[in-house]
């Protein structure tokens, strides 16, 4: 059986998170992604920047009533990334904001993604930690994607 479109999205944001190289594109290097969300205190110094990518709540709406056609259910699924970043020199505040640059670059423009849900989001960014040399942030994001009901998903 066929992964959910919930995993497949997850899996390409995953994809998408890994792919974050400094250089042209991007001014931050994502060294480590991971679902197993690790304490930031506890990680190598040698992973960050890491990347936490979570799935949280979905919602879900008919979307064509009374219908035999796939497709039939509108979902809404929460993505939250949790963001760590260390640096040994100088406060995070402009990695901060490349950090959230970065994400929303590498998600919001993803061909997989994109080709996956109909619409992606950024809902918001959070910072939970800000000391002198370690930041974490959660960015959140939403997208809108479509199943068959007898799927489930």
């Amino acid at each position: 059986m066929a992964d959910s479109i919930r995993n497949q999205i997850l899996d390409a944001v995953i994809a998408a998170l890994g792919a974050i190289t400094a250089g042209a594109t991007y001014n931050r290097t994502v060294n480590y992604v991971s679902e197993d969300l690790v304490h930031w205190e506890k990680l190598d110094k040698n992973k960050f920047d890491a990347a936490f990518p979570l799935d949280l709540s979905e919602t879900d709406e008919q979307f064509a009533l009374y219908s035999t056609a796939t497709n039939d259910i509108k979902a809404t699924l929460e993505i939250m990334v949790t963001y760590y970043i260390w640096s040994g020199v100088a406060t995070t505040r402009q990695a901060r904001g490349d950090a959230v640059r970065d994400v929303k670059k590498a998600l919001l423009n993803d061909a997989t993604i994109l080709g996956l849900v109909l619409d992606i989001r950024p809902m918001g960014t959070e910072p939970v930690v800000i000391t002198d040399h370690y930041s974490v942030l959660e960015i959140r994001f939403e997208a809108d994607y479509l199943y068959d009901h007898t799927a489930g998903g």
